[in-house]
């Protein structure tokens, strides 16, 4: 009661207006760290969404670029109950053109049937669709019992395998068009023996390749092997197909026919032209009534004929900032080059020469709300992208997305624990690289650690120690893990982005903090001022028998309503205009900001902590002018009364 009364005292309007001042600047300081804080954590929640929403949670990266056993890879990962969704992608610096403009772009290759489960690019979407990333044609039924073949894309080919009279024993097959290496070939196998269900199979004599679990009407990737007779392993039995035979440079399809009489289907290297995609047709039943009538376009296609057809283009996806720059809309033709030279099939050109272009129809054009990727990015499917650098079905990485972002850490070591577990063997040689490091070291054979005489302690010391910061330098990361992969979290892709916003948000709240610790003292320059004016009161307080430690409360309490009364109003404040923010939106220049509006999130907890910032400022600050009111005399106070 005294403290609300000295804190409302009427008998002196100058005391009231320092105190008023007071109020103010707590308020002003307490309002001003609200919206920091909120602003702060509203530009860290949004980079989140808007890079989370073109980029994964984790990237598993192979230390090899000769990625080709992702899917391997990525069966392995899906298995961890914490993963949500696993998709390959490929992503390379381009030029992209639309009529007399340029511009450069990050190409990111995408598997239309994997991608939606990591990243939400369907979300992105703000005209046109991801239907056109869908590559694989499709064969639907027609009422005549006949076929139609749809969705063909240019520069592709295909060979259609017809292993039995139901829709789903007719296998549609991407031909390989990668050219072999020097005394080898490259085969494709399907299977198409109902009779042998799932099995295992081996290709190759001298490096033989095995492919497990093959169900049929599954299709292998391409596979490299030595020039010369097929050695073929079909489950537990092993079978030489001595008829069958592979010419260097050659690139076939082998099919697993009913009845074990496996064919070798031979396939041309030259890529389909501009506009067409090339269908071959093979029916390896072994006992056909009737041919199936495959039609595309309206024209029936002839079995074991390549043939040439009309196809679409293929479809690739423009941010918006790209597309304004490019004045591309959706249905456009724009013309992406590569500064990669002499690729091969695109051309077989020497280096030196033009580098390779293709062309692409505008599919959608997609939205993420970060400048830095909308002005950049382009999005392709991942067949065509590895088409376009005939890089063949290899991926650049894996991306992954898991349960839960805040034990992304946790998350991480899980993944790295399937893709490159710990191996006794790896452990052993591991430890023989340790030991040969030391005995070179020790041995003064590493001009960078010299060895010195052991005479005394310290000199034996010395010697362990540079043996020691070789080891550490040197040696690989895990001992007894191979390392054949990088995992890298969101975090650690954009680490210089959200450590600069951290230290941001430091430095500007122990700045607003500092005006809070300012309204405070502002509160112990009253307080003796009270003390003073109220010389009299206090000294009749304690000669009725008030403690030097209730007067001190008192004075204490009287701190801190002024400092709640300022917090309070700062609180309303700060969190009123963040609220109005929220609604009616403040513009930002993406371009320097790289978002376009001003952020804002509220965090309940960090209100509440900056409320007991500023009550706890003021309760120490006022501890020195209570303390000086508690220790007076009541004879000091009686001495003033007149």
């Amino acid at each position: 009661m005294l403290a609300w009364r000295i804190t409302r005292s009427r008998k002196s309007r100058f005391l009231s207006l320092i105190t008023t001042v007071s109020i103010v600047g707590i308020a002003l300081g307490v309002m001003a760290l609200t919206i920091v804080v909120s602003v702060t954590a509203g530009f860290e929640e949004s980079f989140r969404e808007r890079i989370l929403g073109l980029h994964p949670h984790l990237l598993v990266w192979p230390r090899a670029d000769d990625f080709v056993d992702y899917r391997e890879a990525m069966a392995a990962v899906q298995s961890d109950p914490h993963v949500l969704g696993v998709t390959p992608a490929t992503y390379d610096e381009m030029m992209v053109a639309h009529g007399d403009r340029r511009a450069g772009t990050i190409v990111k290759g995408v598997d239309a049937a994997t991608v939606t489960s990591v990243v939400p690019i369907d979300t992105l979407v703000t005209d046109g669709s991801l239907q056109g990333l869908q590559e694989s044609p499709t064969l639907s039924p027609r009422p005549d019992g006949s076929y139609t073949l749809d969705n063909l894309v240019a520069e592709t080919a295909w060979t259609l395998v017809i292993w039995g009279d139901k829709p789903q024993q007719q296998t549609l097959v991407p031909n390989d068009l990668m050219l072999p290496n020097i005394d080898e070939a490259r085969v494709t196998l399907v299977h198409a023996d109902p009779k042998l269900a799932t099995i295992d199979v081996v290709i190759g004599a001298d490096n033989p390749t095995p492919l497990r679990n093959l169900s049929p009407g599954q299709v292998t990737r391409p596979i490299s092997v030595q020039a010369g007779p097929l050695s073929l392993l079909l489950g537990k039995t092993a079978t030489k197909d001595s008829d069958i035979r592979l010419e260097s440079g050659q690139s076939a399809l082998l099919v697993l026919r009913p009845g074990g009489q496996h064919s070798l289907i031979n396939w041309t290297s030259e890529r389909p032209l501009d506009g067409e995609s090339r269908v071959q047709i093979v029916d390896v039943r072994t006992q056909a009534s009737s041919p199936i009538t495959i039609v595309h376009d309206g024209q029936a296609l002839q079995h074991d004929i390549p043939h040439a057809v009309i196809a679409r283009p293929p479809t690739i996806l423009l941010a918006t900032a790209l597309a304004k720059r490019l004045d591309a809309n959706v249905g456009d033709m724009v013309s992406v080059s590569t500064p990669y030279r002499g690729l091969g099939l695109r051309g077989d050109a020497p280096m030196g020469m033009e580098p390779s272009s293709g062309r692409f129809q505008v599919g959608g054009i997609f939205r993420t709300g970060y400048h830095d990727y909308d002005k950049r990015f382009a999005i392709v499917a991942f067949q065509a992208a590895t088409r376009f650098l005939n890089t063949g079905d290899r991926a650049k990485w894996l991306e992954v997305r898991v349960d839960d972002l805040l034990q992304i850490e946790d998350r991480k070591r899980r993944v790295e624990d399937i893709v490159q577990p710990y191996a006794l063997a790896d452990m052993m040689e591991d430890f023989g690289k340790v030991n040969d490091r030391v005995e070179r070291v020790s041995g003064g054979q590493v001009r960078q650690y010299p060895m010195e005489e052991a005479e005394t302690a310290l000199g034996a010391l010395r010697n362990t120690a540079r043996v020691m910061e070789s080891l550490r330098t040197s040696m690989p990361y895990g001992i007894g893990r191979k390392q054949a992969f990088n995992i890298i979290t969101w975090r650690e892709m954009n680490a210089p982005l959200f450590s600069a916003l951290k230290l941001q948000k430091n430095v500007l709240s122990i700045i607003f903090a500092i005006i809070i610790l300012v309204a405070a003292f502002n509160i112990v320059g009253t307080q003796i001022m009270l003390v003073h004016e109220k010389t009299r009161e206090i000294a009749i307080l304690k000669a009725m028998g008030a403690t030097s430690g209730f007067v001190k409360t008192v004075f204490v309490l009287q701190g801190l309503f002024v400092s709640g009364v300022g917090t309070l109003f700062g609180l309303v404040l700060g969190l009123g205009a963040c609220l109005l923010v929220d609604v009616v939106g403040y513009p930002l220049e993406p371009e320097v900001y790289l978002i376009s509006e001003l952020p804002v999130d509220i965090n309940a907890v960090v209100v509440i902590v900056i409320a007991a910032v500023a009550l706890s400022l003021t309760l120490l600050s006022t501890l020195y002018s209570a303390g000086k009111a508690g220790k007076l005399m009541p004879v000091q106070g009686i001495r003033t009364i007149d």
